[in-house]
């Protein structure tokens, strides 16, 4: 219960630190998916190589929410996965302009999210872990069509366990198929 009203205060901060209600009238129309690499060091995990594969959404002009599965490669294929939902909100400058800019094509992201799997010893699908992150170098807007997350980072607390333990990417690559300059009827050509 403790950590569901922990999880709600950060994400209505993050919310209200924006500048711009989730409801509102300019709601970004980018869409994409994203794949890229995770390592996590916590109980559940091996040593082995992990992939993430999810889909990504802006909501205003700096926060975005992704959706996400990761899932073990390697030693054993799908051996191991979970579900997470990540609210990210971009530091250095927007993600998207409402005015119809592009958004700052290098920024930083720091984001808040969960991980849920089949980890109970009942082995019933729930909530296993509250994560931080810090993703140093984000290069690419929605409005190219492209962007790459590099070197993210951060805290993984097990809430089953209670242990706290780290996470990280080298890559995730986010291709965008709407929101992007394609979709500008400005940017159209005329015949």
């Amino acid at each position: 219960m403790k950590a569901t009203v922990l999880f709600t205060s950060i994400i209505l901060t993050l919310v209200v630190v924006s500048g711009q209600p989730l409801l509102s009238a300019a709601v970004p129309l980018d869409f994409g998916i994203s794949f890229g690499h995770v390592a996590q060091y916590d109980d559940y995990h091996t040593s082995g190589l992990s992939t993430h594969l999810g889909l990504v959404k802006g909501l205003t002009e700096r926060l975005e929410l992704l959706v996400f599965v990761q899932t073990e490669l390697t030693p054993d294929v799908f051996g191991d996965a979970q579900i997470g939902v990540d609210l990210a909100y971009s530091l250095m400058g927007k993600r998207w302009d409402k005015d119809g800019f592009a958004g700052m094509g290098v920024n930083m992201l720091v984001s808040i999210g969960i991980l849920a799997g089949v980890h109970s010893q009942e082995g019933l699908f729930g909530l296993d872990s509250i994560v931080a992150k810090l993703t140093p170098i984000a290069m690419g807007t929605a409005h190219v069509g492209k962007r790459n997350r590099f070197c993210t980072f951060g805290i993984d607390w097990n809430i089953r366990d209670n242990k706290v333990a780290f996470i990280w990417n080298i890559l995730i690559s986010d291709f965008y198929i709407r929101g992007t300059w394609r979709d500008d009827p400005a940017l159209r050509f005329s015949h």
